[in-house]
């Protein structure tokens, strides 16, 4: 849309500019007459014409000119933030889904950790000891993770969607992320926490 505004504001500069240039104009006015051989515009007839126009002073078209320029300049200005918009929003869609892939990846390590420490405590119940952390506790904790896991993989998708859609992949194209040093959202919690320490 920014490309298009900015294309029809140039050509709309152009036109008026233009005006103040030399036009020729060429054409026929020959046609079949009956009786007084004269054109509409009054004149006779001629095989081939050639006008010539351009406008010298006329302050108003001037000014008119002088507007659609600085609308053509402001539409490029808007393209360009468009653009750098459009960059900006991709390249964090990008960076957020290596940050949610990587804490997902933490996030189901925490869940078979969770299953583990589940199973033991279940096990100790069974056996009518009472393990360190009640197996409620155990159950409630696993019960989040799960929770945050759904989260993070409805953001994955809308992620994947929208940078599918921004770089034009198809849907059976996968988006590959290459997260080298990127924190994943619980690290960066802590580092955080740890800045404001």
């Amino acid at each position: 849309m920014a490309k298009i505004q900015a294309s029809v504001a140039d050509r709309a500069a152009e036109i008026t500019k233009s005006q103040f240039m030399p036009n020729l104009y060429a054409g026929s006015g020959a046609g079949y007459t009956y009786g007084i051989p004269e054109t509409p515009g009054g004149r006779a007839p001629a095989i081939f014409n050639v006008s010539y126009t351009e406008q010298i002073f006329n302050e108003p078209l001037r000014g008119q000119a002088k507007e659609t320029q600085e609308q053509a300049k402001a539409q490029k200005i808007m393209l360009e933030d468009t653009r750098n918009s459009v960059i900006t929003r991709t390249a964090m869609a990008y960076l957020e889904l290596g940050k949610v892939r990587h804490s997902l990846e933490l996030l189901r390590k925490e869940q078979e950790s969770a299953e583990k420490i589940l199973q033991v405590n279940r096990r100790a119940a069974g056996r009518g000891l009472r393990a360190a952390g009640g197996s409620d506790e155990g159950a409630a904790h696993k019960a989040q993770v799960i929770e945050r896991i759904l989260q993070l993989e409805g953001r994955e998708d809308e992620l994947e969607v929208f940078l599918r859609y921004q770089l034009g992949f198809s849907e059976a194209q996968a988006v590959e992320v290459t997260p080298k040093n990127l924190p994943g959202e619980a690290e960066q919690a802590e580092t955080t926490s740890w800045r404001w320490r």
